[in-house]
């Protein structure tokens, strides 16, 4: 045994020489790989992984299209061969570098500053290119106030004389108050919330500086060049997405900075470009970064890593021209104004998971140019989203339109599985996946949830009634866990935008359907009314029942804009909100159905015998329903407008406004 190893070790070479190091060049490449000068190769929709790996495979395709358009290489656009299940063609380094450079291509956009911006590390401040002085529209608001001591600077506008009874002597004097006009910058409010008129309001207008800087962004390409219009609102949209979800390190802006400090060497492309030399040999993959790959991590809870194949990679840099981006608002309480108010909420970006490539691609055009341009706030109305599966919906509805525009008559095909939605927010350095939501085409589900956003506005109020019929539930289910969690006041705000603009509309839109009901009747028998009407009506005898005993008020058109109508309202809000309270209070089914047994419905209630039979057995099977519908009916109900032929609000104009707690459809 001792011969055998000594023969082996003299068979070991002294010295033995290590094996030779491939020199790579900086793009990682090695001299070998540096003699090709044209790849060819082919994408199939049904081998890719994802629906942003085929979102980026169309997205591929219009950007070789656009640099056809543009004069710029119509060479690799004849090199590209399109089908509906995928694509092939061929690819120089020259051709990456140009499709490089055209997605990576950046832009400086002005951006208007109310303030001069400092860096955040020195906190020196940084100079603006330029300064601008704005005319901007003031309102002030006139409100009357009274004080018991004369102001020697003001003249008063009036004197009252009031008898005041000292609390603790009980003996009684007369005091002077003088009135004076105070100029305020917001609409007083009560103490439960509700504006207050002002006496008049001035318009005047005010000198404002701006300072401008300039920023960098993404251009865009053609979405920018060939889809936006002129308002800019959605390119701004699709570029505050980029850099705050996908490029929201400013280390991974480098692709655009580069290029604009003409400091690029085309190492980006390159690389690329050597990994789809080496594409055929499937131990060639490479980290896949969530820059390109939204919820990519470098280990996931089991410690296993995310690679994608360098061929799949090459078309993550495209599926960001394809995919739709929305803006999410969520509902927050806001301690400087003491109110909830409407805030960003992230970004939803839906993307298509494509079936036909080719149909898709043409299709692209006429999706883009279908987009409104109205405005909310500084987004695009049509962008604006109170959950991400609302965003999903309409994206697969104006996809729908769109085919059916092309091919004609009521006939259409699919072109997409589905759109995959993500609700993204970046949070710190981190982008938070808020949402994973996966939508399959279906038509009356987009047309229902896009009549539901066009007809109520208020945020809390259309959340819950979409929410409702998408998981196809009785249309108030939940409102009543509203009613419980939200301060009483929210519920019977009056202007536009308010939850109770939206719950008149609820109940004029149940009126409509009885009276389309009524027109259909061919046989002309009673159609009885719904429970929805049946509760509208017992909650309105009662409140002005209760007007008319306790405080001895009928309402007619002569009180209209005087104290006499301001004090009707106030008394009728009163006994609203004390019924809501009642009710809202008594989670119990038990202790409501005695309530409105025994207080809301006291009064004489002209239901007719089939109408009480109706709202008997709804009380007692479905008493939650009923006691929804009895606080909506309050807030309905409150002071300002009810559900009547002249009211406005339920009229189907197509008319709806901007506010600060709802979305402008």
């Amino acid at each position: 045994m001792k011969k055998k190893e000594a023969e082996k070790r003299s068979k070991i070479p002294a010295n033995p020489e290590k094996p030779k190091k491939i020199k790579k060049n900086k793009a990682g490449s090695s001299p070998k790989n540096d003699e090709i000068q044209e790849v060819e190769f082919s994408y199939t929709l049904s081998e890719l992984p994802s629906s942003q790996h085929k979102a980026g495979l169309a997205g591929l395709y219009l950007v070789i299209e656009w640099l056809k358009d543009q004069e710029i290489n119509k060479d690799l656009f004849e090199k590209t061969e399109i089908s509906e299940t995928g694509l092939k063609m061929k690819l120089t380094k020259q051709d990456v570098r140009n499709l490089f450079n055209e997605i990576y291509k950046p832009i400086q956009v002005e951006t208007e500053s109310k303030t001069i911006r400092k860096n955040q590390k020195t906190k020196q401040e940084i100079k603006p290119i330029k300064q601008i002085k704005k005319m901007e529209k003031i309102e002030k608001y006139i409100y009357e106030i009274k004080s018991k001591l004369k102001k020697n600077d003001l003249e008063p506008i009036r004197e009252e004389v009031q008898k005041e009874t000292n609390l603790k002597t009980g003996k009684s004097k007369q005091v002077t108050y003088y009135l004076y006009e105070e100029e305020r910058p917001n609409k007083k409010k009560d103490k439960t919330g509700n504006e207050i008129e002002p006496l008049r309001t001035i318009e005047s207008a005010e000198e404002k500086t701006y300072f401008i800087y300039l920023d960098t962004y993404p251009n865009g390409s053609f979405l920018f060049h060939k889809f936006e219009p002129e308002s800019g609102l959605w390119i701004k949209l699709w570029r505050d997405m980029m850099w705050s979800i996908l490029r929201g390190v400013p280390a991974t802006r480098n692709p655009y900075t580069e290029r604009f400090e003409k400091k690029f060497n085309n190492a980006d492309s390159d690389k690329s470009w050597y990994q789809l030399i080496e594409m055929d040999e499937r131990k060639n993959s490479t980290d896949l970064p969530s820059t390109y790959y939204i919820g990519a991590q470098s280990n996931n809870a089991e410690n296993i890593s995310f690679y994608d194949f360098n061929k799949n990679l090459f078309l993550l840099h495209f599926w960001p021209f394809v995919a739709q981006v929305y803006a999410p608002k969520k509902m927050q309480y806001d301690s400087k104004i003491k109110d909830y108010k409407l805030a960003d909420n992230g970004y939803a970006i839906c993307i298509p998971d494509i079936i036909r490539l080719q149909s898709f691609c043409e299709t692209f055009s006429s999706l883009m140019t279908n987009r409104s341009i109205d405005k909310f706030g500084y987004r695009p109305a049509e962008a604006v989203v109170y959950f991400s599966q609302v965003a999903g919906l309409d994206t697969s509805k104006r996809l729908h339109q769109v085919i059916k525009q092309k091919i004609g008559g009521s006939k259409f095909f699919e072109i997409v599985h589905a759109i995959d939605t993500l609700h993204c927010e970046k949070d710190g350095n981190n982008i938070r996946i808020r949402a994973n939501t996966r939508i399959k085409p279906d038509i009356f589900q987009e047309d229902e949830v896009s009549r539901l956003k066009k007809l109520y506005i208020n945020y809390l109020f259309q959340k819950q009634i979409i929410e409702n019929a998408l998981h196809k539930m009785n249309q108030i289910s939940g409102f009543y866990e509203l009613f419980r969690n939200y301060p009483y006041e929210y519920f019977f705000k009056y202007g536009n935008g308010n939850f109770k603009i939206d719950a008149v509309t609820f109940f004029n839109e149940e009126k409509i359907k009885g009276d389309y009901a009524m027109e259909a009747n061919v046989t002309q028998e009673k159609i009885p009314k719904t429970i929805e009407l049946l509760v509208y009506q017992v909650i309105q005898t009662y409140i002005y029942s209760k007007l008319e005993s306790k405080y001895q008020l009928k309402w007619d058109p002569s009180m209209k804009s005087n104290e006499r109508g301001q004090n009707f309202s106030d008394k009728k809000s009163k006994i609203a909100k004390e019924a809501f309270l009642a009710i809202r209070s008594r989670a119990d089914n038990a202790d409501f159905i005695n309530y409105f047994t025994s207080t809301i419905c006291s009064v004489s209630q002209r239901l007719g015998e089939e109408g009480f039979i109706t709202l008997t057995e709804a009380l007692y099977k479905d008493p939650e329903k009923v006691r929804a519908l009895s606080m909506l009916a309050l807030s309905a109900n409150s002071s300002k407008g009810e559900l009547n032929e002249s009211n406005n609000f339920g009229k189907r104009n197509g008319q709806r406004w901007s506010h600060s707690t709802g979305c402008r459809n």
